[in-house]
């Protein structure tokens, strides 16, 4: 299992996971291991891979049938146990997601966990157009823009740039203001909540400004390059 349960909250990190003995960088390692981790968990919580749900197609010719036999299951002992065996299985809806080591603060980030996990929540890519990334934002928030995280506006989102929105997450997992001294390396569900005002159209301006001061107080720039620059961060094991 990809996360622990404590106190009814899903603990996820990066200790352990799919790039274990594939990512030679610790840090990288980290980082990328408690995103999929992450993404995981978040597959698992949506039901999307549970064997005993099921969907009807309306173009089966049997489908009348099909309808019938399931409403008649419905009220048998044995869906209801199922079903309660499906909701058992899912994981806590609280979550700590930590995408950095231990001993991590706002003065001593772990720049190269933190790229890793921002490479593989971009589905391992270096950058996104604008465009494609507020659309994707857009399924799950209708006034969503991903313009103010294009910090050198090029029309692309590249990691550095995305990575200052897993450190806005991070700090505000901890309250109202974004203060670095809060940064631990750690979101919850507060956090992953509240960035969502960095993606409302309406906020752009202010968002924009945030952002930046956060790429620029850490240099998210450099340490992009860094990164980049050893190619056994990018690998992708599906390829």
């Amino acid at each position: 299992m990809v996360y622990s349960i404590q106190n009814n909250a899903a603990y996820i990190n990066g200790s352990k996971g799919i790039y274990d003995g594939k990512i030679n960088d610790n840090s990288v390692r980290y980082g990328r291991n408690a995103a999929a981790n992450h993404f995981e968990y978040l597959e698992k919580l949506s039901g999307k891979k549970a064997k005993n749900t099921d969907s009807f197609k309306f173009s089966d010719k049997n489908y009348g049938n099909l309808l019938k036999t399931k409403l008649v299951e419905a009220s048998s002992e044995k869906l209801i146990k199922e079903t309660d065996n499906f909701l058992k299985s899912l994981p806590p809806l609280d979550f700590e997601y930590q995408y950095m080591p231990d001993s991590t603060n706002g003065k001593n980030i772990d720049k190269m966990a933190l790229l890793g996990a921002a490479f593989e929540e971009m589905g391992k890519k270096l950058s996104i157009p604008v465009q494609e990334l507020t659309q994707k934002l857009k399924t799950s928030f209708k006034n969503a823009d991903a313009s103010a995280f294009d910090i050198n506006k090029d029309g692309k989102v590249d990691n550095a740039e995305y990575s200052t929105s897993i450190l806005v997450s991070d700090m505000l997992s901890k309250g109202e203001e974004l203060e670095a001294s809060k940064i631990d390396g750690k979101i919850n569900n507060n956090g992953l909540y509240k960035i969502l005002q960095y993606t409302n159209a309406k906020n752009l301006a202010a968002a924009s400004k945030n952002l930046a001061d956060i790429y620029n107080a850490y240099n998210l720039g450099e340490a992009q390059k860094a990164f980049e620059a050893n190619t056994n961060n990018l690998l992708d094991i599906e390829a």
